[in-house]
């Protein structure tokens, strides 16, 4: 039940959860399998957002014999799976990077909803002139079916397949597919 319960807080990517993602994140009684998907779906969120909670949780929570180690050991792995992003998200604003590249950082969105990039992921594809690219970021975020930020999703997908000046027929179809995903009630 906790590990579910993390992932979907990973998949929402809602911060109004970090301070309860972070102190299943702070339990040293978690299972691995635990333990395992917390460290995944931390990536989906910001790092100041978890950093700005992070110690207040930790101080309150836990009771290690070497916590100064802990918690140094905790907020590196905080730095390591926020900056995991990093690459990616400069790879998609660079104006130099190569279809391929492009269309592989895309298709990790299925998997890793970053959720604060969202902004930037529907800008990019409002402003992409390859069609294959806008096919494959919009058909990504579909993907994001229960996060935060799933209704800017829909009204980009709805701004995209009511302007057939700028579209292309198949660019609409796909915003219109990834709008009714998003629209359908999720289940696991």
């Amino acid at each position: 039940v906790r590990r579910q319960a993390v992932y979907l807080i990973g998949k929402s990517g809602d911060d109004r959860l970090v301070a309860s993602l972070l102190s299943v994140f702070v339990r040293n009684n978690k299972s691995k399998r635990v333990e395992f998907t917390v460290n995944q779906v931390l990536c989906n969120f910001s790092k100041n957002k978890l950093m700005n909670k992070f110690s207040l949780i930790f101080n309150s929570s836990t009771s290690f014999t070497n916590s100064d180690k802990v918690k140094k050991n905790l907020i590196e792995s905080i730095d390591h799976a926020t900056n995991r992003w990093r690459k990616n998200i400069d790879e998609l604003l660079d104006p130099k990077s190569s279809i391929k590249t492009l269309t592989s950082d895309i298709r990790l969105l299925r998997n890793y909803n970053y959720h604060s990039g969202v902004e930037q992921f529907c800008q990019f594809v409002k402003s992409q002139d390859k069609e294959e690219l806008q096919i494959v970021m919009l058909e990504a975020l579909g993907w994001f079916n229960i996060s935060c930020k799933k209704e800017l999703i829909i009204k980009t997908c709805n701004e995209i397949s009511s302007n057939k000046d700028k579209y292309s027929y198949s660019v609409r179809k796909e915003a219109i597919k990834t709008a009714n995903r998003l629209k359908t009630p999720w289940y696991r």
